[in-house]
């Protein structure tokens, strides 16, 4: 079982261990404990849930991806540019600080790359041949 849907598991269990608590104070007649008491543990049962999603989170972004590239190249260089192939990362770009160029690929990035075409390339066999004209440049793109 992995750690993110141990930590989801567990925080289920603790919010229907909350709405027993709750529902027994109820029962009781104390709504006032019943509400503290629901509340308390949603908050505990949050907190589970933010912590868990610090596993799930370089998933999401390239950061530890670019980290990995500058140890192993060093800097990047600045002049050099950059390609993203036929997907789009939003988290890319920030951690780069520079512009992405875009290959065959549009989807959200559509209107812009109607405004700026030159930021974008639309087909495969263009980046082939601009990626072997440029002296240098990066490229990433999905593993199938």
């Amino acid at each position: 079982m992995s750690q993110p849907y141990l930590q989801v598991d567990m925080t289920r269990t603790r919010w229907f261990l909350a709405f027993v608590a709750a529902r027994a104070e109820l029962a009781r007649g104390r709504w006032e404990r019943a509400l503290v008491t629901a509340s308390l543990c949603s908050v505990i049962a949050m907190q589970i849930v933010f912590a868990g999603a610090q596993n799930i989170a370089p998933r999401n972004s390239v950061r530890e991806l670019i980290e990995a590239a500058r140890t192993s190249v060093g800097a990047l260089n600045r002049n050099a540019r950059f390609y993203r192939v036929a997907t789009y990362d939003q988290t890319l770009r920030l951690q780069l600080s520079r512009t992405v160029t875009l290959v065959n690929y549009t989807d959200e990035m559509a209107l812009g790359l109607r405004m700026e075409p030159d930021k974008g390339i639309p087909m495969l066999v263009e980046f082939s041949q601009r990626w072997h004209d440029d002296a240098s440049g990066y490229a990433m793109m999905r593993l199938r």
